[in-house]
């Protein structure tokens, strides 16, 4: 079955997080991530729930119902082991280093995510830590002009 890791960033909008997790349930693909993602998730949708006027204790209690609801079902998302990897991918943003390393660990495909900034470094570094692009490309000029851990802006 195709993997994907999903990132906070996709996880957080409610709407397209129901979305995602019942395209899974319908077996479209398996989704995974992090201990950090979910630790994210849950600080960004309690603090969506209070700014939306709910007390702080009741939104604390929901957002960690949302979290152990979608760890029991879907207890094999949650990818263990990926620690050692982390911080071993050069990304301009660190905080994103468990991204690419529970994809690395979980053997995903893709890693789903609207994080811009970073996106085109989390693709090329899952790709290249998958095989799929050796450490020293044959393009011609590749580490000329994009260095060892930049990517060129149409990757």
């Amino acid at each position: 079955m195709f993997t994907a890791t999903l990132d906070t960033s996709v996880l957080w909008p409610s709407l397209q997080r129901d979305f995602l997790l019942s395209l899974a349930v319908e077996s479209a693909y398996r989704p995974t991530w992090s201990s950090v993602i979910l630790d994210e998730l849950e600080f960004h949708e309690e603090a969506k729930l209070v700014k939306r006027g709910m007390p702080v204790t009741e939104a604390a209690g929901r957002a960690a119902t949302l979290i152990a609801a979608m760890r029991r079902e879907s207890a094999d998302a949650e990818v263990e082991g990926w620690e050692p990897l982390e911080g071993t991918f050069g990304l301009p943003d660190s905080d994103d280093e468990h991204v690419v390393a529970a994809a690395v660990i979980a053997g995903a495909g893709v890693i789903v995510t609207e994080n811009l900034k970073t996106s085109l470094h989390l693709a090329f570094e899952l790709t290249r830590r998958r095989g799929l692009i050796p450490e020293d490309p044959v393009f011609p000029g590749f580490h000329e002009r994009f260095g060892s851990k930049r990517l060129p802006a149409t990757f």
